[in-house]
């Protein structure tokens, strides 16, 4: 067994049963591998290809699975940013972080 989120969810890529409960939506570990791998090569298509430090805004979403998964295969780090923080207290939180991007959602967005 895997010692790495990355190297758990590629051991899942090819497994049919259910992982990730949203609502009435379902995904299969093997869509949740894939749905974190697109994330994973986005990632790596907008930087440099170095590990980044990823800030998410995000609620608790289905996405938000993707990215950390995403993050975990290409060797980035996620960092969760406490949506209830405003102004300059967000904005430290971020920079504290080290974040090269942050994730958000139109919900979320307007906190930025």
């Amino acid at each position: 067994m895997g010692d790495t989120v990355g190297e758990l969810l590629a051991e899942r890529a090819g497994d049919d049963n259910p992982a990730l409960f949203a609502g009435d939506a379902v995904w299969s570990w093997r869509e949740v591998a894939a749905e974190s791998a697109a994330r994973a090569a986005l990632l790596t298509a907008m930087t440099d290809g170095a590990p980044l430090h990823l800030g998410v805004l995000l609620e608790n979403v289905p996405e938000y699975v993707f990215v950390l998964g995403g993050a975990a295969l290409c060797g980035s780090v996620v960092v969760g940013i406490n949506p209830t923080r405003r102004g300059d207290e967000l904005a430290r939180d971020i920079r504290h972080t080290d974040c090269r991007l942050v994730l958000t959602d139109a919900t979320e967005a307007a906190l930025l």
